[in-house]
């Protein structure tokens, strides 16, 4: 471990996380002068606390390790291949969900392929630090989401950064079914040629799939109720990803 890299990138990902060294010291029950030297570079942290800082500050332990988060110096759009975006569940826009796995890894420029401009124009989505188009952005590195579902899970963020930092064209797989998402290098190409030539990745354990259906909505309504967190809450995920 380079403990001068490292101290960097922990400082650099604690304050866009929204940490002061005494709340992350807190949450990783060591002082905040422990967290002073790490970001000196005067000691790095115990490998026992990687898991947990590297959950707090989203990133890939190896990332911190290595004292380089690779994964910040792309360009991406977001594509949203869903006509009818019209709807609500759980008591948000059906579309929030859809817009929250491009934030959660901040993706902000997004195009939307839909006959309801003037229902999107209505959310207002440009207070999350989005820029929302209705015609398609050329010659970029592209996530595309073509269908209405809801994925969950405590290592989303992770999975979707994984895939974009790769140097492949994915599809992610769960339970042996293929999700209606696809992560690609070739943004030109059509979605029926991805769909043959993307690798399939398995996604790991602890990760929830459902079509927006009243499953989904009971789902979030239930997680919410008794988990005290809002899912694809975009307020909050702008907040956290420092978006606006």
């Amino acid at each position: 471990m380079n403990s001068v890299e490292t101290g960097k990138l922990i400082a650099k990902l604690r304050k866009e996380a929204g940490y002061t060294q005494a709340s992350l010291a807190a949450a990783l029950f060591v002082t905040d002068k422990a967290v002073s030297k790490w970001e000196r570079g005067l000691c790095a942290p115990d490998s026992s606390l990687l898991p947990k800082l590297s959950m707090l500050l989203d990133a890939d332990i190896e990332y911190l390790i290595a004292g380089n988060r690779p994964y910040g110096e792309h360009r991406w759009v977001g594509e949203i291949l869903v006509d009818d975006v019209e709807g609500e569940l759980a008591g948000r826009p059906l579309l929030h969900y859809l817009l929250s796995y491009f934030m959660l890894v901040n993706v902000t420029d997004i195009y939307i392929k839909t006959t309801k401009q003037e229902y999107v124009k209505n959310l207002q989505l440009e207070r999350y630090g989005l820029t929302i188009r209705f015609s398609p952005v050329a010659d970029q590195k592209s996530i595309v989401v073509y269908d209405k579902f809801l994925l969950f899970g405590a290592n989303l963020t992770r999975y979707l950064q994984s895939f974009l930092y790769g140097n492949e064209n994915v599809i992610p797989v769960l339970d042996g079914r293929e999700l209606p998402l696809l992560v690609t290098h070739h943004p030109s190409f059509s979605l029926d040629w991805h769909k043959k030539n993307c690798k399939r990745k398995t996604l790991g354990r602890g990760m929830i799939f459902l079509p927006l259906n009243d499953d989904a909505e009971q789902f979030v309504q239930i997680y919410e109720r008794n988990g005290n967190r809002k899912i694809a809450d975009l307020s909050e995920i702008a907040k956290n990803r420092k978006l606006v």
